[in-house]
């Protein structure tokens, strides 16, 4: 979907608008009680999740990579300097590649690099809309960049195979098929072949959109596709090298790649997931998955997390609306201090709500 950066409202935006503003709201002892935080979140809920409303969409990951940067800053020096992994699932045209690469490029200071090390995995399944993603990221980044990321034409799910991909050539491509099969490890000779673009550059830039095409594309899961790249002689991943966000945005099929991942769930070797939201049951179901491995799960607004899970922090309005709606989701390991600071971070500009992760 199309992406756009957002900003959060300063202090004087906020006191126009009585739902986010909730300092008028009775707390005890300086904190909200869970009541009182259950009042603030139904209305915020009430308010953003309508048809139409694109205040929680076209976020995806851009919006976050300055959090996710200055919590990897506050980590200790030595946790510092290890690389970090960053998979970018549903990559379209390179937009959060990009963006991704240069919100984490090294910063100079006093000769020695002060920064994250990180290796990017952009996945991308439509077969024209991967030769445009190679195309842009080259032109616009350096080799020195373009080292740190590696670039995939294959798909992602919850089984395995060579499956029907509804390949319109925009961003609107999605898995249709089903016919699944086993399929091994990723082998160095497959690897570099999902790494280049299918079609010659006079080919793709003449495609047009077309919804009746279809193609076939390898399809992994998560669990087979980070397991393959730690073999030594594909050497894209380390062994058991934290994950630090996994971006997902497949046209509804989020739920299934997480499904795909219980191996890296279960190890909590994931420490962000950032998901794209198109219907409430939907919702409810990556939240419920997800806290079986003990993550929880917000709804992105401009300028709160709002927490999403059954049944302490489940809201009437999103069972009654059943249309389509586009937003963004993000779950974090519950109670870890990444996931601590990214609240913190997201709620600086209101003291009440920053104090009262603890309630969730």
């Amino acid at each position: 979907m199309q992406q756009q950066q957002k900003q959060h409202h300063n202090n004087s935006a906020q006191a126009q608008e009585p739902i986010i503003d909730t300092s008028q709201l009775p707390c005890t002892g300086g904190l909200y009680s869970k009541h009182e935080l259950k009042n603030i979140f139904n209305e915020i809920v009430k308010k953003e999740v309508q048809w139409n409303n694109w205040n929680m969409g076209c976020n995806d990951l851009q919006f976050l990579t300055s959090y996710f940067r200055s919590i990897l800053y506050r980590r200790g020096w030595s946790e510092k300097r290890r690389r970090k992994v960053i998979i970018d699932v549903g990559a379209n045209e390179g937009d959060d590649t990009i963006s991704i690469l240069k919100s984490f490029q090294p910063i100079l200071q006093m000769c020695e690099r002060f920064s994250s090390p990180i290796q990017l995995i952009s996945v991308e399944p439509s077969p024209k809309v991967f030769c445009e993603m190679t195309d842009i990221v080259s032109a616009r980044m350096v080799d020195e960049d373009r080292r740190n990321n590696i670039m995939l034409n294959i798909a992602l799910s919850d089984k395995t195979g060579h499956l029907i991909f509804a390949d319109p050539g925009n961003e609107g491509g999605k898995l249709i098929g089903n016919n699944y099969t086993t399929l091994p490890k990723i082998t160095p000779v497959e690897l570099e072949s999902f790494t280049h673009c299918k079609y010659r550059e006079d080919e793709f830039r003449n495609m047009s959109v077309d919804y009746r095409r279809e193609t076939k594309v390898p399809t992994y899961t998560l669990d087979l596709l980070v397991s393959s790249l730690e073999e030594p002689s594909l050497d894209g991943i380390h062994q058991n090298e934290e994950i630090f966000v996994v971006k997902i945005d497949t046209e509804g099929h989020d739920y299934s790649v997480l499904l795909g991942a219980n191996n890296l769930l279960q190890k909590k070797r994931i420490t962000f997931i950032v998901f794209e939201v198109f219907s409430n049951s939907r919702v409810k179901l990556i939240s419920k998955h997800m806290s079986q491995f003990d993550y929880q799960c917000f709804l992105l607004t401009k300028d709160t997390l709002v927490p999403v899970h059954e049944p302490d922090w489940w809201y009437a309005h999103m069972d009654n609306f059943t249309r389509r709606w586009w937003g963004n989701g993000l779950c974090g390991i519950k109670g870890s201090k990444d996931m601590q600071m990214l609240w913190r971070m997201y709620h600086s500009d209101n003291m009440k709500l920053l104090s009262s992760y603890e309630i969730l």
